[in-house]
């Protein structure tokens, strides 16, 4: 007897995190993401010291999670792994379309709100898929510590990459990302003529509180 393998979309709750509201003073909209094995609700700790009357950051947490260690203690979340990867990023995007079309249901015409993305490690595969593959308008993009999804042909989408005003952050110390590593990836969107420009700190895979201040602000 042979075994037939099919797929059904059910209805799931998803968690967020949020830093400010939407409201009429509203200038900017963060969505940051996380990596591999990280909870929103300590990710977004990170970008407390940013928020701002007129800025709402918003920290949507993956769909999956699991024990770090075992069968109890601490919970990290994945965005995906390569077991039916592709249902998994089309679910992630579908959440993430949805959670913004909530976030600005309230928003008139008139109002002008940028949106920037910041995806850390695992999060910047799921920022950039989102980000080419969603309904959001980015303004602006983060990519901290991670990689560009290997099926996203950079010189079809250069120009929309490039309107989103890209940044490639890594740590000089990054225990993932030799300098070797970076440097390939820098000159990697040049080759495709991407403006990327690259920006180091002194650090490990993490976020770097005076870097996010540079960019943040």
């Amino acid at each position: 007897m042979n075994t037939i393998e099919k797929s059904l979309k059910v209805e799931r709750t998803a968690r967020y995190q949020q830093l400010g509201e939407i409201n009429q003073a509203t200038k900017e909209l963060w969505f940051v993401l996380h990596g591999y094995g990280q909870l929103s609700g300590y990710f977004i700790r990170h970008f407390t010291p940013f928020e701002r009357d007129d800025r709402c950051i918003v920290a949507p947490e993956a769909l999956s999670r699991f024990y770090l260690a075992g069968d109890g203690g601490r919970v990290g979340a994945t965005w995906m792994t390569k077991e039916d990867r592709l249902n998994e990023m089309a679910d992630y995007i579908s959440y993430l379309n949805t959670l913004y079309n909530y976030l600005t249901s309230s928003i008139t015409h008139s109002q002008s709100i940028a949106v920037k993305l910041l995806g850390f490690s695992q999060g910047v595969s799921t920022v950039m898929r989102w980000a080419l593959r969603g309904n959001v308008a980015v303004d602006r993009v983060i990519l901290w510590a991670g990689s560009i999804p290997p099926e996203i042909d950079l010189s079809s989408e250069r120009d929309r990459i490039n309107a989103m005003k890209p940044i490639f952050v890594v740590g000089t110390e990054d225990q993932f990302i030799s300098e070797e590593q970076r440097n390939q990836a820098a000159e990697h969107f040049k080759r495709h003529g991407i403006n990327c420009p690259l920006m180091t700190f002194e650090g490990k895979h993490v976020l770097h509180a005076p870097t996010l201040q540079k960019l943040l602000g």
